[in-house]
């Protein structure tokens, strides 16, 4: 009888605090980091949806249901506490557009059953994905920092092994275009540059905008400094300038908006950034001649060529499984129009083009009221990263958990709940 006082304290302290995690949402970011963790520390194309519909999906119907743990009566659930249904135009358009793209797949001659199917499916579980997001921004007030600095810090993990090992081979290396940054390790079947250099511009913005938040304990902010620097080398050894454009854009947004004993500072540090960096690489040999033997980027021509094959299929596009390749008239073969918008023409027709630009415009006009409200510039800073970036490069298709959900559908998620956070906030009480 002695030790039962003890051992019953000790468990009634453990079940409280897993109760409180759960109540502030560290229970759904551990579940997200779980399922999101093979995209950048594995090779295995199967394992983040396997991980996803088999942990992070019923982890986070359970938090739907409000699951509570009570030490004396055990695990409780209560299925109507948080289901809450209010209409948002960003997950509309993500709906509208995946149902395009799906349609206009079905309507091309020669399709596969089959593969139709897989498409349907991988729309359905994005959407799903989607909900799940919108749910924690609109129910945790504290949750995007938190998430941002748990999910960067294990992106910049994985980018550090990469810039690694890509450092350790450019003196071996002598084609020019090897001296791009690539990940040999994550982000299965999209390997090149481009791909990733997006995803660490995004959460280097998102890791930005946690930094300069004087309202956020110091040991977050000061954690995320490595994280961010970590990240943003990945993005300048990638070489893509899309994502260039999206990083000065972003960041610039977030330094605009920090606190005003930040904005000085902060500004001055950016630009002495941006001079020291650019001389650095332009006092490398390698660099300057991985610069030269790039070129121009072709994009009025790569646009002009696409917005031709647009005007053939205007209503329904091509499908996001056809080959739309086309050779420009130097030879060099493209594979996608490398803008979002017209991407969404080519591929869905004009309502997938409408979506996007919905997408897009709906991202930036609620994560704005957003900012308003919460005085939280991450869903801004995110999304104007990708529209900036957006409108020079990538084509967004329906792929299982890889590379364009975490650095596409996660940050439209994240304004949907915001704009559900807002529509919420200004709706009267019932």
């Amino acid at each position: 009888m002695a030790h039962q006082q003890p051992i019953t304290g000790a468990v009634a302290t453990m079940t409280q605090w897993i109760d409180q995690r759960i109540k502030t949402g560290d229970v759904f970011i551990l579940a997200a980091l779980i399922a999101l963790a093979p995209l950048f520390f594995s090779n295995n194309y199967q394992l983040a949806p396997r991980l996803l519909s088999g942990v992070f999906f019923p982890v986070v119907a359970l938090l739907w249901m409000t699951f509570h743990i009570n030490w004396r009566k055990g695990p409780t659930l209560d299925v109507s506490a948080r289901i809450v249904f209010t209409f948002s135009i960003i997950l509309a358009a993500a709906f509208i557009y995946l149902l395009a793209i799906n349609l206009s797949d079905w309507s091309q001659p020669g399709a596969v059953a089959r593969m139709l199917d897989r498409q349907w499916l991988y729309a359905g579980q994005i959407l799903v994905f989607m909900a799940c997001f919108v749910y924690a921004v609109r129910t945790w007030p504290g949750f995007l920092p938190r998430f941002v600095t748990a999910f960067a810090t294990l992106v910049a993990a994985s980018a550090l092994y990469n810039i690694v090992l890509h450092v350790v081979s450019i003196p071996t290396t002598s084609d020019t275009e090897l001296l791009r940054l690539v990940n040999n390790l994550g982000m299965p079947g999209y390997t090149n540059s481009t791909n990733i250099s997006v995803t660490y511009a995004l959460l280097f913005v998102a890791s930005a905008a946690v930094i300069v938040d004087s309202r956020l304990p110091r040991l977050m902010r000061y954690w995320l400094i490595p994280v961010a620097l970590i990240l943003l080398g990945g993005v300048m050894l990638t070489q893509s300038r899309s994502a260039y454009i999206g990083v000065i854009v972003g960041l610039m947004l977030v330094l605009w908006l920090a606190p005003h004993a930040f904005r000085r500072a902060a500004l001055i540090s950016f630009v002495v950034g941006i001079v020291l960096g650019g001389l650095v690489l332009a006092l490398l040999p390698q660099t300057r001649a991985a610069v030269a033997a790039r070129g121009a980027s072709h994009r009025p021509e790569i646009w002009k060529i696409y917005a031709g094959n647009a005007i053939q299929r205007p209503l329904l596009g091509y499908g996001g499984l056809s080959n739309i390749d086309i050779n420009l008239s130097d030879g060099t073969a493209i594979d996608q129009p490398h803008n979002l918008v017209l991407s969404a023409q080519v591929r869905g027709g004009v309502f997938c083009a409408l979506a996007m630009i919905t997408l897009l415009v709906g991202s930036l006009y609620w994560s704005a009221r957003f900012l308003k409200l919460r005085r939280e510039v991450i869903p801004l800073a995110m999304v104007a990263t990708i529209a900036s970036a957006g409108m020079f490069d990538y084509n967004l298709l329906i792929t299982p958990v890889t590379w364009p959900w975490v650095t596409f559908w996660l940050p439209f998620a994240i304004c949907a709940g915001a704009e559900i956070a807002v529509r919420q906030c200004s709706q009267p009480p019932a």
